[in-house]
């Protein structure tokens, strides 16, 4: 889950305290054109990035776009993942980011994990915290797709927003849990690959390192 892009268009995904189940996805790799898995997926959402950038470019051209002057945002660069941001200096966990994965035809808000084994890990679930109002997790294909729950709390980042993280570049998993006692455990994967909605999220993962 690096170069510097002259776009005003900003993503933001919130995801604060770090208790509970916590995924998160950085790079592992160099970057990658094509995903190793799936080409159909990537000239399945060739269509969509480019209309939906075409869209963008008449929006800037009306006036119509939201940009940073009019629109809360963080950051007025584009980055790829939180393992970019972390690359450009950005080493603030818990605080909202915007990125622009590759496949997607609009940003997304993230909330990266800038602390554990260097940073650059994109939260993409937290889960088990929040007791007062705890999130349901047994939702419908629909709800998984596109992501759910309150993103400084409980939630899911969405498994089109998941298939576009790992697919633009190489990145591996890593799994964080803590019992109520307070015990640890980990378990890392050194690849990790979601395949398009069209593939039913098909999930790949690599060499298994970890405690858990």
């Amino acid at each position: 889950m690096k170069t510097s892009r002259d776009r005003n268009i900003l993503f933001q995904i919130m995801c604060l305290g770090l208790i509970g189940i916590l995924l998160s996805v950085s790079v592992a790799g160099e970057k990658s054109d094509v995903s190793r898995y799936d080409l159909n997926d990537i000239l399945d959402a060739l269509p969509t990035t480019v209309w939906g950038m075409i869209n963008l470019a008449k929006e800037k051209l009306k006036g119509t776009l939201q940009t940073p002057e009019n629109k809360p945002c963080v950051n007025t660069t584009m980055f790829t993942d939180c393992a970019d941001l972390r690359l450009r200096g950005y080493v603030e966990s818990n605080r909202i980011y915007s990125i622009w994965p590759r496949f997607l035809n609009e940003p997304i808000e993230v909330v990266c994990d800038m602390d554990t084994e260097g940073g650059g890990w994109t939260i993409i679930q937290r889960r088990g915290y929040y007791k007062e109002n705890p999130q349901v997790f047994n939702r419908s294909w629909y709800q998984y797709s596109i992501g759910f729950g309150s993103l400084s709390e409980d939630f899911w980042l969405g498994n089109n927003k998941i298939f576009a993280l790992t697919n633009h570049k190489d990145v591996e998993l890593r799994v964080d849990l803590e019992d109520f006692s307070g015990k640890t455990a980990y378990a890392k994967f050194s690849y990790f690959v979601v395949l398009s909605e069209r593939m039913k999220y098909q999930m790949f993962l690599g060499s298994y390192n970890g405690d858990a």
